[in-house]
């Protein structure tokens, strides 16, 4: 359960990650091609579709609406949303 606390306490997914258009460089056009790697399209405002990212964000808001006070709060809050989310 030190997993679901870890994450919700550092839910800063995508920190460090480049916010430049490194990728669109011709320079870097040119190794996807010479390595054969197809590129797929993306707008820089899609939503995230991994599934378990909705799953993380759906109990932060849960246990976030929950105000857990302390770690021992936030591991029994985590718990029980945990248990609570639609299978």
């Amino acid at each position: 359960m030190k997993t679901c606390a870890l994450v919700l306490m550092t839910s800063d997914w995508g920190k460090g990650l480049p916010s430049n258009r490194k990728h669109t460089a011709q320079t870097m056009q040119e190794w996807f091609w010479d390595k054969s790697l197809n590129v797929l399209e993306w707008s820089s405002q899609s939503p995230v579709l991994n599934p378990i990212e909705h799953l993380w964000r759906d109990l932060k808001i849960d246990v976030k609406r929950r105000s857990p006070s302390n770690l021992t709060d936030l591991e029994r809050i985590c718990r029980e949303e945990w248990e609570e989310l639609p299978k």
